[in-house]
């Protein structure tokens, strides 16, 4: 089904995504001789790449949730299959527009997207538009294996780069409150 997300992506934008530059180790160098504002700059554009991240994460695991409901609906040949989807699509969802088992409460709305973003969200809409969703559950077990195979890999690439992203963010926010807790800074009103 192609090259992988990160394989694509470098090729398209030899390094320059804003998931290179906040994952470049020099991102992080200096911090404390960096201004309170080039601080919250890069803490920013770390979180908005978190966001996308975590957006794209979830559109992939959606998919995979699908694939396992059809391959269910395909094994035990139920007529349910919408009703088992939308379970299976809502199941990790609280009621606070939040999904389950993470850390980090996540909001379910797309983050605004710049170019930049759309290349990332057009590679994974090539990788999806490969499958017809409408017959999955005819698919032969196979080709659901492959699918869900290359859905898993990109999901994975993904959750590893989100991970990274959480470092930085980590690091960035741990300088903020130290700049807070030592009152050389005060918090930002709003």
């Amino acid at each position: 089904m192609g090259s992988s997300l990160r394989e694509i992506d470098v090729a398209e934008n030899q390094g320059k995504r804003r998931l290179d530059r906040v994952l470049n180790p020099a991102f992080l160098e200096g911090l404390a001789d960096l201004d309170i504002a080039e601080l919250r700059v890069r803490r920013n554009d770390a979180r908005s790449e978190e966001e996308e991240l975590s957006f794209k994460r979830r559109m992939l695991q959606g998919r995979l949730e699908v694939l396992a409901a059809s391959a269910n609906q395909a094994a035990s040949d139920s007529a349910d299959l919408v009703k088992d989807i939308v379970a299976a699509l809502t199941s990790g969802t609280s009621a606070g527009g939040t999904t389950g088992g993470n850390a980090r409460a996540v909001s379910l709305d797309p983050p605004v997207v710049g170019e930049e973003e759309a290349r990332g969200r057009r590679y994974l809409e090539r990788l999806l538009r490969d499958v017809d969703w409408s017959t999955l559950s005819q698919e032969g077990s196979d080709r659901m294996e492959e699918i869900t195979g290359v859905l898993r890999e990109q999901e994975e690439l993904i959750s590893a780069s989100r991970t990274q992203v959480h470092r930085v963010i980590d690091a960035l926010t741990a300088e903020l409150g130290r700049r807070y807790r030592e009152g050389g800074v005060r918090p930002p009103i709003g």
